[in-house]
């Protein structure tokens, strides 16, 4: 799969074959100094309204301190879980990796 340089925000893309088990993908960015928070979403198709499901929703909250992690499935949200720290910053360069496994995904953060 080719890489992703420079998209536009917001940026809406496919990924060729699909996220499934084993794979692995790499997001790397750099959080706003001014902003309060910034959303990664991996959806299973395109459409925003009404939005399809979401497999899984990132929404690092810079403002609030913390990363909340959910799905949407049939249009519900699920429950959010938001324990843990905040290990991304304001203005500061980031990388997260998900990895997409037989049953949840698994999220690091490496820069």
């Amino acid at each position: 799969m080719e890489p992703v340089i420079d998209p536009p925000v917001p940026y809406l893309g496919q990924i060729q074959g699909g996220f499934t088990p084993g794979q692995m993908i790499r997001v790397q960015g750099f959080a706003s100094p001014v902003g309060d928070r910034f959303d990664i979403n991996f959806q299973t198709s395109a459409n925003t309204a009404p939005r399809d499901d979401i497999g899984l929703h990132l929404s690092v909250r810079l403002a609030e301190g913390y990363v909340a992690r959910n799905s949407i499935q049939g249009g519900v949200w699920g429950e959010e879980q938001n324990s843990g720290d905040l290990p991304i910053q304001p203005g500061e360069k980031y990388e997260i990796i998900v990895l997409s496994d037989n049953r949840e995904f698994k999220v690091s953060k490496l820069i």
